[in-house]
């Protein structure tokens, strides 16, 4: 049984399509059981809220208290990033199909196409337990000192935690 997190990471690793292929229904279940259970009425308690306060919905408001603008200024700078990289992606993914097959197009193949290999190689010279110490080796280079301070970090997977961090 994996995590969200582990999901996506054996995606971008496994050699076994079926395995890809596996993880991506996984994830795509996770829609199927957040809705059935609760989410979309959570949804449309906090669109009204928001509503109330004079916001197109939910989201229009948490990028107006984050950014200072609302979802449809966003929006609009995401349709201009989109539409002046859309020739960029089309090659790539042309690329990428021409070198390794249409199958690599596939959702559940794409990452461990673009990238399964190189994460495979460099494994063993980045293990994921010496990542806070090479964190911290950074920062002293770049001159930032945490020294005084504590920290908290929980950056493990493990099952029934929530994968995404709030600030």
């Amino acid at each position: 049984e994996l995590s969200s997190v582990g999901l996506r990471s054996k995606m971008r690793v496994d050699g076994s399509e079926a395995t890809r292929k596996a993880c991506w229904e996984g994830l795509r279940s996770i829609g199927e059981f957040v809705t059935a259970n609760g989410f979309v009425e959570l949804v449309r308690a906090r669109n009204a809220m928001a509503r109330e306060l004079g916001y197109e919905d939910f989201y229009d408001y948490k990028v107006t208290q984050a950014e200072g603008f609302g979802k449809g200024a966003l929006f609009g700078m995401l349709d201009t990033l989109e539409q002046g990289t859309r020739p960029l992606m089309e090659e790539a993914r042309a690329n990428l199909a021409a070198a390794k097959g249409e199958a690599a197009l596939l959702a559940y193949n794409s990452a461990y196409m673009m990238a399964g290999s190189v994460t495979q190689k460099l494994d063993p010279y980045f293990p994921f337990e010496h990542a806070v110490e090479q964190w911290g080796r950074s920062f002293a280079a770049l001159g930032i000192s945490y020294e005084g301070a504590s920290m908290r970090l929980d950056l493990l997977d493990r099952k029934g935690k929530y994968s995404n961090g709030f600030c």
